[in-house]
């Protein structure tokens, strides 16, 4: 395998439809991006193989309803685990979305996509490519790689908090939130839940599953508690009986 040229970022694509990769290619030239779309499978993984690409654009649904979702576990599992995947299909239900990301893919966008948006998605991608910014960092001598004692920061996130379990919440986000992160919750509800009397508490969760809710243009997540706090365990199962009124 060789690299392409790391100051035009190649983009490669798959889509059986060849208006839409038609429109997308004169939309990334204009943005002064290489790109190639190919139309099977076949052929994507030999361009893959010759040229790596900085960024996959593949549609969930070409050649049959499982051939997108096995690329993308190919491109995760056997070739590289830091090109960013964006899945571009006509799929919009949230199962489909939501495998997909679970596959590995870091971003959707459904079809027929605007060319604000698709560009939007496929910048942002570029930019979090961990390769991407090593190779941006090791190039420019006035950036400064911050020291570990001060690179730690706490990122605020507005989320709702729609449902709880015992096990757990269901929240809804304008992000999407990674599988396997762990989270830390300011709640009133966490508040009264843990019967503490600062004026927050901060609750830490796992993200177990997430799925995108298309006619909202938002993300659902399902966070879990400690289930090894039996304290904690006893006082949300109290609470939400409370509530219930049982």
């Amino acid at each position: 395998m060789e690299e392409t040229n790391k100051l035009k970022k190649f983009i490669l694509g798959i889509d059986d439809d060849n208006e839409i990769t038609s429109i997308l290619q004169i939309w990334l030239d204009a943005d002064n991006y290489s790109s190639r779309f190919t139309h099977n499978s076949v052929d994507f993984i030999k361009e893959f193989e010759i040229n790596i690409p900085s960024l996959c654009i593949v549609d969930i649904n070409i050649e049959d309803a499982y051939t997108g979702f096995k690329l993308i576990k190919q491109i995760r599992d056997t070739y590289n685990q830091d090109i960013p995947i964006l899945c571009l299909s006509a799929l919009s239900d949230g199962r489909s979305i939501a495998h997909a990301i679970e596959l590995g893919a870091n971003d959707y966008i459904v079809k027929p996509p605007s060319r604000i948006k698709f560009l939007e998605k496929c910048q942002h991608l570029l930019l979090s490519n961990k390769q991407s910014l090593t190779s941006t960092i090791e190039s420019k001598s006035c950036l400064y790689v911050v020291p570990g004692q001060f690179s730690d920061i706490e990122l605020l996130v507005n989320i709702l908090i729609e449902a709880i379990d015992e096990c757990g919440l269901i929240i809804r986000s304008k992000y999407l939130i990674q599988k396997g992160a762990v989270v830390k919750i300011n709640s009133p509800m966490l508040e009264e839940i843990t019967k503490k009397n600062t004026t927050t508490t901060k609750a830490l969760l796992t993200v177990c599953y997430n799925w995108a809710i298309s006619e909202s243009n938002e993300f659902g997540a399902y966070l879990e508690f400690d289930l090894g706090n039996q304290e904690l365990m006893n006082n949300v199962r109290s609470w939400i009986m409370n509530k219930k009124g049982i």
